[in-house]
């Protein structure tokens, strides 16, 4: 259950401070692209989440992300690693 698309609003919450973190970091390192992979979203079984919930959560979340960059002036792009057979299935 990957951390953008977590049921849980907590573990949502988390997944996002720790990607503003990573964020940051990555400027501070000289980044210009942040890689996402969203390998670890999604579900082991078909019933475990809505699919377009996921879809929703995973949208704000990189709408989120989107505006934190621009706020902070950050010259950085996102680039979101397809991963379509993970996780399994």
């Amino acid at each position: 259950d990957g951390g953008f698309t977590a049921n849980d609003r907590g573990v949502r919450r988390y997944a996002l401070r720790k990607t503003l973190r990573n964020i940051d970091l990555a400027v501070e390192l000289g980044a210009r692209t942040f890689v996402a992979w969203g390998g670890r979203e999604g579900a082991e079984s078909g019933g475990a989440k809505d699919v377009r919930l996921a879809l929703h959560r995973m949208k704000e979340a990189f709408d989120l992300l989107g505006e934190y960059v621009v706020e902070q002036g950050y010259d950085l792009r996102f680039a979101v690693e397809p991963k379509p057979n993970e996780p399994r299935g």
